[in-house]
């Protein structure tokens, strides 16, 4: 049974509702609950400080058009010292660039 979503929610919640309550997304063991022990972790991660640290090593950096985590991975890319590239994959989301890509 899908779900119904809340498009009103934070971009990060709104579009993995969109993607994960369809029959595109949807997974059979999945029930949409957050684990509070991802959250401690984000909290505690700061990658635009890290990837400073990557260089000399070449980082690539790939994100969605229309992803809600597209000015992070933007980000990211400006904070890389070393050699870089960014892709931005067209109409995609964060969840589904994937599938916009194999298109």
């Amino acid at each position: 049974m899908m779900m119904p979503y809340d498009l009103s929610a934070p971009p990060a919640i709104s579009e993995g509702d969109a993607y994960y309550h369809t029959k595109r997304g949807a997974l059979p063991r999945w029930h949409g609950w957050g684990v509070s022990w991802s959250l401690e972790g984000w909290a505690k991660f700061h990658p635009y400080q890290d990837v400073a640290h990557f260089a000399p090593t070449a980082l690539l950096v790939v994100t969605g058009e229309k992803a809600w985590s597209r000015d992070i991975a933007k980000g990211l890319y400006d904070a890389a010292n070393g050699p870089k590239q960014i892709h931005i994959v067209a109409k995609a989301g964060h969840r589904s660039f994937f599938a916009e890509y194999l298109k």
